[in-house]
């Protein structure tokens, strides 16, 4: 299950990237532009493994995405240049007007470094419009330390009643630059029914406890959970509306089952059944 947690809930990265613009409009807007390049942004994501209580970790891998959005028309051809052995690489259409390039998981941080390194990125792109941006990479910006759920959160939720609501408590986020953005996410996959059940997103850095409501997963399936502390920068990108975003994000990742349903009572059982039979006897009576 481990390689299936693996990048499982990096659609974040995505609806992050897409959520941000709102807050581009406000930080990161360059005066007077109407660029074919609405933004582009890149993440950095690196993920760790949770497998008991309190700080168990172990490293899950990383993985780099880079994102444009379109003001005007649809491009057929987004090309991205970069200082590493790999550029150029193409970013594909994933929507209307969005524009996509991610890697598969990577070995750790070191791997993703050497392979996406610091300098000057480019992204061109051409179709029934035309235009470029480009941005420096220049630092990483990272929380202090990666997420986990605190006390006894992993082991309560080894076989929890998903009727009952459940807390999940936070470890602390800490900053040691001063990122444009930080924000919390905490999102729940159901395995079984290959599906997002519970996600908070754009928390404030200071929430230490997000509470899921009673009858918001299912019994008997097994989920994975992720708590995701990420910080983003702006830098300037000439040639697109906003300021470039630099996303570096920290991923930790769990696994659980929620408990069985409950076998009805003997008594309940017995009841069920003497009214089916009265209902037949009410039928055969009718007729």
């Amino acid at each position: 299950m481990d390689g299936q947690i693996k990048g499982m809930f990096r659609v974040w990265t995505r609806c992050s990237a897409a959520a941000a613009g709102a807050l581009w409009l406000v930080a990161g807007a360059q005066s007077g532009r109407a660029d074919v390049i609405s933004s582009v942004s890149q993440f950095k994501n690196i993920a760790s493994l949770q497998t008991g209580n309190g700080n168990t970790l172990s490293g899950n891998g990383t993985f780099f995405s880079t994102d444009l959005t379109s003001n005007d028309g649809t491009f057929t051809t987004v090309t991205m240049t970069y200082p590493g052995a790999g550029s150029p690489v193409s970013l594909t259409s994933s929507g209307p007007v969005d524009y996509l390039f991610q890697t598969p998981s990577l070995a750790d941080k070191a791997t993703m470094d050497a392979a996406f390194p610091f300098g000057t990125y480019q992204v061109s792109a051409s179709g029934s419009g035309t235009g470029s941006t480009s941005y420096s990479y220049a630092a990483d910006d990272y929380a202090q330390a990666n997420p986990f759920l605190t006390g006894t959160d992993y082991s309560s939720l080894q076989g929890m009643d998903p009727s009952h609501p459940f807390t999940f408590h936070l470890s602390p986020y800490t900053n040691a630059g001063t990122p444009a953005f930080s924000f919390i996410f905490l999102t729940v996959f159901d395995f079984t029914k290959g599906q997002t059940v519970f996600n908070q997103g754009f928390l404030a850095p200071s929430t230490t406890s997000v509470v899921m409501p009673g009858n918001t997963l299912a019994f008997g399936d097994s989920f994975s959970y992720e708590v995701d502390y990420s910080n983003r920068d702006l830098v300037a990108s000439p040639g697109a509306t906003f300021d470039a975003q630099l996303g570096f994000d920290l991923r930790t990742d769990g696994t659980f089952s929620s408990a069985q349903a409950a076998a009805p009572e003997p008594s309940g059982m017995l009841l069920a059944a003497c009214g089916l039979l009265a209902g037949w006897a009410a039928r055969r009576r009718m007729r």
